[in-house]
């Protein structure tokens, strides 16, 4: 008989009408406060199968070699985020996932030995250092490759990517509705132009001219609201406010640069349109739509280059 004993038989049941089962290598694991979830690794089987695939023990618990990062971590009590939020003025920061679980996996089916410890079950926990709760998600005995993981972490991602999308869209609006309302009221009333009458004492009305003087401020200000209001103007230096606090060096030069040109490049829109006689109403929802676009941008192109 093989030494490698097969389990298939053997699926444990709760006294309830959930079913309880063994974790396979492969099966897929969520943190509390990871951004994606991981698979759980082993480097030796303990020669005790389930549907052909190795089952694990609750000793299954080493960081990086069983337990893999988790994307990045969102506990304060991690120092890394800690240190993070704390330089973003409390605004919690994300940084990678470093797991650091100390201690064998709690809930092992005592009474079924694999490799002299207790099988690993599909509802046993375990606890990261900082305050994060590792669980099984999937047992992994029905999963064929990375596909099923890489498909929950795309539907993650698109997720994520929606919300990103809707706060943009919430955003651009405001940012647009305010210049818009700003612009007419305030910005297009001011006078980029003084106009003087010099006289002659003595000579009367006839020898009176009048001359005329550019306000080159007042013309700066009227020239660059047709790219960027007041509120684009605040909203992108918080922008680049916020890349100093994430970023440094050449990073924090490519990432600001990239904030200031996306309002540049969604003002020249709303300008161009405004400039095509397009009515009010028509260049607020132009600037939004090509806002909600830039951002994505911008965000997209900051994560793949400077990976946050």
């Amino acid at each position: 008989m093989s030494a490698e004993k097969d389990m298939m038989g053997m699926i444990p049941q709760s006294g309830s009408d959930d079913k309880k089962s063994y974790v396979v290598a492969g099966a897929i694991l969520s943190c509390s406060f990871g951004s994606q979830k991981s698979r759980l690794k082993m480097q030796m089987s303990h020669g005790v199968y389930v549907k052909g695939k190795p089952i694990m023990n609750v000793m299954d618990h080493v960081p990086n070699i069983n337990i893999m990062p988790f994307g990045t971590c969102g506990s304060r009590m991690n120092p890394a985020v800690a240190s993070a939020t704390a330089a973003s003025n409390g605004v919690l920061t994300r940084m990678p996932c470093m797991p650091m679980v100390t201690m064998p996996w709690i809930g092992g089916k005592s009474d079924k030995a694999v490799d002299n410890f207790p099988a690993l079950l599909n509802d046993s926990t375990n606890m990261c250092m900082y305050c994060g709760q590792i669980r099984v998600e999937d047992d992994g005995q029905n999963l064929e490759g990375a596909s099923l993981l890489e498909d929950i972490n795309e539907q993650e991602a698109a997720q994520t990517w929606q919300e990103q999308l809707k706060k943009d869209f919430i955003k651009n609006s405001g940012i647009g509705v305010a210049d818009a309302i700003a612009g007419k009221q305030v910005i297009d009333k001011i006078s980029d132009r003084t106009h003087y009458v010099t006289k002659a004492p003595g000579l009367g009305p006839a020898a009176e001219f009048e001359s005329v003087k550019f306000r080159r401020g007042a013309g700066v200000i009227k020239g660059v609201s047709k790219f960027a209001g007041p509120a684009a103007v605040l909203s992108t230096g918080w922008d680049v406010y916020e890349d100093f606090q994430k970023y440094e060096g050449s990073d924090l030069v490519g990432a600001a640069s990239l904030s200031i040109g996306g309002t540049v490049v969604a003002g020249a829109v709303g300008a161009g349109a405004a400039a095509l006689g397009a009515p009010v109403i028509g260049v607020i929802g132009i600037g939004v739509v090509v806002g909600v676009g830039v951002s994505a941008g911008v965000s997209y192109l900051k994560e793949k280059w400077f990976g946050k």
